[in-house]
């Protein structure tokens, strides 16, 4: 019979422990089981921060909307909405022109002269679509109308960055359909369609908003006279001349399809 105590612990002198063989496939488990956790915990985070980003995304989108919706219902009666294209490389700067219209857009701005505002829509050196809205003064007002936008030295706002997609259409009541641009003369649309997706997004947000008929002010006719006979004086007009064509009523498709900005 073997004496009580007599083990392979005892016979080391009492003391236990692990070898190292056992250490090492411990710290191997923990440094396994650390990577593991390690990964899972910035993978969250990653994932977080797009969602985070997305997020932002769609509500600096959603604001710009609201921003445009508000100015456009509010404008002037006065004012003159106008629309044009630029080719610039292989891509078309648009612009989306507000004339008489000195409060849209304004943001609390100080105090200066504005003919004109103007939402553009340019292809910055990222290769993605930058909004921005510029106000113009007289002498800003004159390049434009010559076809100078890109020399314009005149106050300027970014809005949005980094964008694939962004159309104006507008809805042409004569014909009543949507167009892609604005016949130079013509009468305000009543509608105008803004399409915009941004970097990454597969799906484009498209609002509608009213615009405001355009009020114009005609001066009274010289000399008194009843402006709705030829015979009176100070009426140029001959009684058989209808008068002046209304701009607009051209027929529109011998203007050039504007391209809408979409990378």
């Amino acid at each position: 019979m073997k004496p009580f105590g007599n083990s392979a612990r005892d016979r080391r002198g009492g003391r236990g422990g692990f070898t190292l063989l056992e250490l090492s496939i411990a710290l191997s488990v923990m440094v396994i089981l650390s990577a593991g956790i390690f990964s899972l915990s910035t993978g969250g985070l990653e994932l977080m921060g797009d969602i985070q980003e997305m997020q932002q995304r769609e509500a600096r989108k959603r604001r710009f909307i609201e921003l445009c919706r508000q100015n456009f219902e509010s404008l002037p009666a006065g004012t003159e909405v106008s629309f044009r294209y630029e080719q610039r490389g292989g891509h078309y700067d648009t612009y989306l022109s507000l004339r008489n219209a000195p409060s849209a857009f304004g943001f609390g701005r100080g105090d200066f002269e504005v003919r004109r505002v103007v939402l553009a829509a340019e292809i910055d050196t990222s290769g993605y679509i930058r909004t921005s809205v510029y106000y113009l003064d007289a002498e800003a007002d004159d390049r434009y109308e010559r076809g100078e936008m890109r020399t314009v030295d005149a106050r300027s706002l970014t809005l949005m960055r980094r964008l694939r997609q962004f159309t104006w259409r507008f809805y042409d009541s004569g014909r009543q359909e949507w167009v892609d641009v604005l016949p130079p003369g013509s009468e305000n649309p009543v509608m105008i369609e803004l399409t915009v997706a941004g970097e990454g997004e597969p799906n484009p947000i498209r609002s509608v908003f009213w615009v405001p008929a355009r009020q114009i002010e005609e001066p009274a006719a010289p000399g008194g006279g009843d402006p709705g006979t030829g015979d009176e004086a100070g009426d140029p007009r001959s009684p058989g001349d209808p008068g002046n064509t209304a701009p607009g009523t051209g027929d529109p498709s011998d203007e050039a399809s504007a391209p809408g900005l979409d990378r």
